[in-house]
């Protein structure tokens, strides 16, 4: 089964590694309001499924990468991480 996403049409399989907001918020160190709100406004790109939310893991690691380099525009992929 393969979940989709309007934005970017991109789809998930299920053998891709998925974090819940709260896994997040406890890797990072941080709330878990602050992770919704990166979902919220696009800045962590995850999948909202009712009132759950999915994140790939992948997702995680290109929204650090941004936010180091500071010079990525907000919700733009990277994709040279392959």
């Amino acid at each position: 089964m393969a979940l989709a996403m309007k934005e970017e049409n991109r789809v998930a399989s299920t053998d891709e590694e998925m974090m819940t907001p709260e896994d997040i918020a406890r890797w990072l160190v941080v709330s878990n309001d602050l992770v919704y709100k990166w979902l919220n406004t696009g800045e962590l790109f995850g999948y909202h499924l009712g009132k759950l939310w999915r994140v790939p893991k992948k997702a995680v690691d290109e929204f650090l990468l941004r936010r180091s380099n500071g010079n990525q525009q907000q919700g733009e992929r990277i994709e040279e991480i392959q």
